[in-house]
This record gives C-alpha cells, structure tokens and sequence, in this order.
C-alpha cells in the first residue's frame, strides 16, 4: 500500500531574518560609527569651512553606505553552505598528508 503524503503537518519557514548578535552591534559602534561621528564633528567643521563640503560628505556618505552594507550582513541569514559532492575531489582531500603543504608546486 502506498502512504499519502501528510496533508496537515506544519513545517516552519527558515527566516530569512535574524537579530544580530552583540558582538555586531560593539563592532558597529567601536569601528564605524565612533571614529566617523569623531571625524565628523572634529575634523568635519574646519575642512568644510577651508576646503567645502564635498571631503566631508563623501566621509558622511561612505559611513552610510559601510552601515547599510554591515547591517545587511549583520541581519541576513547565509543558511547552510552544503558540503562538496565530487567524489574525486573528496579522494583526493582525503589521500593528502595533513602535513604535507604545497608552495608554487613544490611539496614541503
């Protein structure tokens, strides 16, 4: 006899979401919004008034564009990267040494 495929069984959505961790978040503060938010308030004013705006607002336009491109990053979920298939491949991974290193086609 042959089964039916079950009609009611719910199957959860993988997000495509996630909430970042907070390691993403200090890395965010410490290495883009900080040093930008220094130069931009320090430095910012006395270029703007010697040499015009345009120094300044591609600084303030490559932080929005770093933010953006991080919180993607941050927020996505890049799911399961599946392993290879070839099998030559894995033959041949498998029959190295793992001491053996290869440099510009010479075995050390």
């Amino acid at each position: 006899p042959e089964l039916a495929p079950a009609v009611d069984q719910y199957v959860e959505p993988v997000p495509r979401w996630a909430c970042p961790r907070r390691s993403g978040v200090l890395t965010w503060l410490v290495l883009l919004s900080i040093p930008s938010a220094s130069f931009l308030f320090l430095i910012g004013p006395h270029l703007a008034a010697r040499d015009g705006v345009h120094l300044v607002a591609a600084v303030a336009l490559t932080y929005l564009v770093s933010t953006t491109f991080m919180a993607l990053a941050a927020f996505s979920d890049p799911g399961t990267i599946p392993p290879n298939r070839d099998p030559d491949v894995r033959r041949a991974v498998q029959q190295r040494s793992p001491v053996e290193v290869t440099v510009r086609g010479t075995r050390l």
